[in-house]
């Protein structure tokens, strides 16, 4: 390493411990005043770790006063900046709770609902937090419809909804994958009921039949019956959805093979 070099890594490693020095040296003052201007420079700066420390110190010295809504608002964010959304949304809620009329509101009542959307999972795992992001956009999109971000919002819910839609969908999929005819036809028309316009409409839809199909030709001889007479109401239902469908072959060989149980059975 040359001299120069060597400056340079001297000068900038000084810098480095005069400011964690003068940083101390400001958190362990009694200047609420200081302590505050410094958050808001350290938060301008997205500084979120230290502009935290020095909020939280002065949290409870302006409660009540007409600061206290702006040093609550920049230490939620504050934890929304470091990436802690989950202890984020918790500080939005109270934040819009404790402050209905603050400036600081419309921005909270967002950063709430983004803050559960953020840690929202794939589509596989326990989707509780997408629930919450859900009913907490749509509270947003009521509260404020003209918002600037009331659309970003809703195309959010959109997003969602197909999470939890695909998520539904699959575990009925693996019920019928696993060979639970009778769980899979449940399963799949629960999915059809809570997500109506499903762009799995069509699979589900040809799903039910073609379980109920399996279902009742593996079935005792006194169930069969029953069972394909299901089956064949399900494929009129089937086909007057979806008479062109792609399924539509195989649609008719099980209904042909349902139609020629039920009628020897009535002979």
């Amino acid at each position: 390493m040359n001299k120069f070099k060597i400056i340079a890594v001297t000068v900038i490693a000084t810098a480095l411990l005069a400011g964690c020095s003068g940083y101390e040296k400001i958190l362990k003052s009694k200047d609420n005043e200081l302590k505050y201007s410094k958050a808001l420079f350290y938060y301008n700066k997205s500084d979120f770790y230290r502009a935290s420390l020095l909020l939280e110190q002065i949290l409870p010295i302006y409660r009540g006063t007409n600061r206290a809504d702006t040093v609550n608002y920049y230490y939620a964010y504050s934890q929304y900046g470091q990436g802690d959304y989950l202890l984020a949304s918790s500080y939005f809620d109270s934040f819009r709770r404790n402050y209905p009329r603050s400036g600081f509101t419309e921005k909270a009542e967002y950063l709430y609902a983004y803050s559960f959307y953020l840690t929202s999972p794939r589509y596989e795992l326990d989707q509780d937090n997408s629930i919450l992001a859900i009913d907490a956009f749509q509270e947003f999109i009521s509260k404020y419809p003209q918002s600037s971000k009331a659309e970003d919002a809703k195309k959010l819910v959109e997003e969602l909804y197909k999470k939890l839609e695909q998520k539904e969908y699959k575990s009925a999929w693996l019920y019928y994958h696993t060979e639970n005819y009778k769980a899979a036809i449940i399963a799949l028309q629960n999915s059809l009921k809570d997500y109506p316009n499903s762009e799995y409409r069509e699979e589900q839809t040809f799903l039910i039949l073609k379980s109920a199909y399996i279902y009742a030709d593996n079935s005792v001889t006194q169930k069969q019956k029953e069972r394909f007479q299901s089956t064949v109401d399900y494929y009129y239902n089937f086909i007057a959805e979806f008479p062109n469908s792609k399924y539509l072959k195989e649609a008719q060989k099980m209904y042909e093979a349902a139609s020629k149980v039920l009628k020897s059975s009535n002979n």
